[in-house]
């Protein structure tokens, strides 16, 4: 900590103890040492981390003589272009076992509801059957009359209904026979 200067000694203090972790989890140590770690050992680790920066931005910023600087330069920038590369081919086989990830649970949710289709149709199909075999027992237990057998009319309310101008007529007169009221036989007791 006495190797950092007094800004970045003050900057460390007024840190958190869980900004303290982060960094030192962030850095490479231990998650499990790090949480077991006290204030004044996580910010003595903490300025060593910084002290270590320091210095490699230092060093980063001298200058190399020229002569070691074209002798390095050029095995230095092949290994890392050659760095680079691999990066990106991780990069680019990460993205495809994404694609691939999500190809998969796309057909997944396709295969799921084409499923889920067959179920209904085959319900609806077996409810449309259902009500056939109904219906055909209705009409196998209605009773006909006739030589043809067919029936002469509906059955409506218990009674046979007829479909002739005669079986109308009687339909209709029963009806209003039930709303209108009846005259009184004498006009003095009309309302």
């Amino acid at each position: 900590m006495d190797r950092l200067t007094s800004d970045r000694q003050e900057q460390l203090r007024k840190s958190s103890t869980e900004r303290l972790r982060v960094k030192l989890i962030q850095s490479g140590w231990d998650e499990d040492q790090v949480m077991e770690m006290d204030r004044p050992t996580l910010m003595d680790a903490a300025a060593e981390i910084c002290f270590a920066e320091e210095q490699a931005s230092v060093a980063a910023r001298t200058p190399l003589p020229a002569e070691v600087r074209s002798k390095i330069s050029s095995p230095g920038s092949s290994a890392l272009r050659l760095r680079e590369l691999e990066i990106k081919e991780k990069r680019a086989e990460r993205e495809m076992e994404m694609r691939r990830a999500e190809l998969e649970a796309e057909t997944r949710r396709i295969e799921v509801k084409e499923r889920r289709m067959e179920r209904e149709a085959a319900q609806a199909m077996e409810r449309l059957r259902m009500e056939q075999e109904v219906r055909l027992r209705e009409l196998e237990l209605r009773p006909s009359s006739g030589a043809s057998g067919e029936p002469d009319g509906q059955v409506m309310g218990g009674r046979r209904q007829d479909d002739s101008l005669v079986g109308r007529t009687k339909t209709f007169g029963d009806a209003t026979r039930h709303v209108l009221s009846k005259m009184p036989p004498e006009s003095a007791e009309l309302p």
